[in-house]
Order: C-alpha cells, then structure tokens, then sequence
C-alpha cells in the first residue's frame, strides 16, 4: 500500500474509514444489513464485532444467509498490526462447527508504503462429513472476497494520502491577514497557566470567605441592636411601671 502503517490504520480500520471500507465492499459482494460495532480493548487486543447478510447459492438454490465476524487488531514492536478476521456462519451445513479465520498483517516497507500479507485457514470446533470440501469451498470464497476488499483499500490509501496540502503561498497570505489584525503586544491576551489558575481560584476563595465572615458579622450586629432595643423598651416599661406605682402611694404632688 502506497503509505506508512500508520496511515493506513487512521484511513482502513477507525472512524468513518471503516465503515467506508466495508460499505463500498458491500456494496460490489451484494451483501447488506451490516451493523459494525465500535471497538473494544479486551484481553490485550481491540476487538469489534460485525453482521451482516449475504446471499449464497447452496444446492442451486439461493439463499440470504447471517454472517458474524469477530476482528482483532494487535500491534507489534516493529510499527506493524496483525489485523484478524474470525467468520461465523451458522446458516450453512455444519456451520456451527467450524471459523474461517483470516490474517492481514501489516508491516512498514520503507518510509512511505505498507506490506500487507493475508492468510486464510479453517479450524475446526466439532466433526462434518464434508471437512475437505468446506474448507475448499471456505478458502476459495474468502480469498475472491478479500481480493476485492484490499483493492478498494488500496485505493483509500492512495486517496488518503494523496489529499491536498495548504500551499506555502497560502500559508504565507494567511500569516500576513493576521498579522494585520494582531493586536500590540502589551494588550495582547495570553492562555492562563495553571499556577496562574490556582492562584486565581485561592483569591477567589479568599474573597468568598471575606464576605461571608463579613456577612455574618453584619447580621450578628443587627440582631444586638435588635436586642438593644427590646431591652430598652423592657427597661423603660419597668420604670413607667414603678413611677406610676409610687404615684399611686404617695398620692398626687403638693402644690
């Protein structure tokens, strides 16, 4: 492949260029319905899950049958992948006997370009009469399948890598419209730091904790005031209350 393995995990196998990949396959094997799961890290390998249908002829008669795929993507020391395809297909004879199991593994050639080697074998989880001819049948299906799959990825790498860069001339014009419009250094706002920001948010506290102290001592005085004044007027009744009592006894004042 015309690319680094790099390029080719971020164009084939995460985001939108996988789904891509497999649409566009779909799209030339006939097959459809196909939900692919996002990836998943499990026992030290990132795994996803995909079905789909497909139609097959079996007997001479066509038939749409339900596929399951398990990958896997492992990465190696050396800056390649091993990519693995584990398919599932109980619909057919047998099928819940035996995975067909392929293997893409992807190493860095040179600099600038990726060699892909793809394997396919079949093993085995219970006993079938027609062993020799299901595996046959498996390899030959998978192999034509695949073949068309690494040309449609072969070409999403090309175009992956071939997408335009900003020329220096634009890179240039765009410098020189901001630099028109670049305020003078000593206004010139800057990112906070993080220091600067815990800084900021302690004042904050501090602040915050002035005010509610001073909160507080504001109504702590007024509820002394409050009772200032009750007391004052409880004190002045009293008086009232005993003058006009001592009144009373000695009788009105001589003249």
């Amino acid at each position: 492949m015309p690319c680094h393995p790099k390029a080719v995990l971020t164009a084939l196998f995460y985001g939108k260029g996988a789904e891509e990949l497999y649409h566009r396959y779909f799209q030339i094997a006939g097959e459809h319905e196909s939900i692919m799961k996002p990836w998943e890290y499990k026992d030290g390998h990132r795994t996803r899950e995909l079905t789909y249908k497909k139609p097959l002829s079996i007997a001479m008669v066509n038939k749409v049958v339900q596929c399951y795929e398990t990958h896997y993507l492992s990465f190696s020391s050396g800056g390649g992948y091993l990519y693995e395809v584990e398919l599932y297909n109980p619909d057919v004879p047998t099928g819940a006997s035996f995975r067909v199991q392929s293997f893409w593994e992807f190493s860095p050639k040179g600099t600038d370009a990726t060699e892909v080697r793809a394997s396919v074998a079949v093993y085995w989880l219970g006993k079938s009469m027609f062993k020799n001819r299901i595996e046959k049948g498996a390899v030959a299906d998978v192999t034509v399948s695949y073949a068309k799959l690494l040309k449609i990825a072969q070409a999403m790498c090309a175009a992956f890598v071939a997408k335009p860069k900003p020329s220096k001339v634009t890179s240039n014009a765009k410098s020189r419209v901001a630099s028109r419009g670049k305020r003078p250094q000593s206004t010139k706002r800057t990112k906070p730091t993080l220091q600067k920001l815990v800084e900021d948010e302690e004042i904050e506290e501090v602040h915050d904790a002035s005010s509610l102290a001073m909160n507080v001592i504001l109504i702590l005085s007024f509820l002394l005031i409050l009772w200032l004044l009750v007391a004052v007027l409880q004190v002045s009744n009293t008086v009232s209350a005993e003058i006009a009592f001592l009144r009373g006894v000695l009788g009105p004042a001589s003249p």
